[in-house]
């Protein structure tokens, strides 16, 4: 759905970690949405910033995947 050029999407995040974000983003007067979107804007136009987060989050998402899936037990995050 798009309204005025926003587009409306839909995460599932831990609630416990989400309610530690809203207490931080109440002192420093950020929200969820103001945060992804810059990160997304520096994603997308900073080179660096692209690289930094790759190297940061990818190792760290293939040993998640790795580890879900040699574990039938635990369900895999979408």
């Amino acid at each position: 759905m798009i309204m005025n050029n926003k587009v409306a999407t839909t995460v599932k995040i831990d609630g416990d970690l989400y309610n530690e974000f809203k207490v931080l983003g109440v002192r420093h007067k950020l929200t969820l949405q103001g945060l992804v979107e810059k990160s997304i804007y520096r994603y997308v136009n900073e080179d660096r910033y692209r690289e930094d987060f790759n190297n940061f989050f990818l190792p760290v998402t293939l040993s998640i995947i790795a580890t879900v899936s040699s574990s039938a037990s635990i369900p895999i995050l979408s």
